[in-house]
């Protein structure tokens, strides 16, 4: 009685399994970097960005050419993270950082609608005792509490 598979089937099954272990091996590997790798280009941007966006909150209710200012320097910042993205964590935490802008310009200006900003000089800026600092949202806490865990 003749065997059904020879010995040279046996190779090449072999073969083409260790190859297919291979590949489902990488897959898995590439997969796990996309979402556990936080590229240090990407955590460097993050961190000037996420620092620029914090530096925007503290400041309040301040307004006039230094909140534009920063409010610019943010925005920059954030596209410059957007861009410096690779991975898919990467991109999270880009997403993660144009929210939390998001969020912060929302609560500003509600706060000018409001009438809580005056607008004066830049070199005579003031405050209202009001609005001395920005009221933080569950969402914008939320969001600050996330970036700074990830990239800290």
């Amino acid at each position: 009685m003749k065997p059904w598979m020879n010995l040279q089937s046996k190779k090449t099954l072999a073969a083409i399994g260790a190859g297919l272990g291979i590949v489902t091996v990488s897959v898995c590997a590439f997969a796990a970097v996309q979402m556990c790798w936080l590229t240090p280009g990407e955590q460097t941007a993050a961190r000037t960005a996420l620092n620029a966006i914090d530096e925007l909150r503290n400041a309040g209710s301040v307004a006039g050419d230094g909140a534009d200012t920063r409010v610019h320097q943010a925005e920059d910042a954030v596209e410059t993270a957007r861009r410096a993205a690779q991975t898919k964590r990467d991109q999270d935490v880009a997403v993660g950082l144009m929210q939390y802008l998001s969020s912060i310009e929302l609560e500003r200006q509600a706060l000018r609608t409001q009438g809580d900003l005056v607008e004066v000089p830049a070199a005579m800026q003031l405050q209202t005792a009001g609005a001395a600092r920005l009221t933080e949202t569950a969402l914008s806490r939320s969001l600050s509490l996330k970036l700074h865990e990830t990239l800290d």
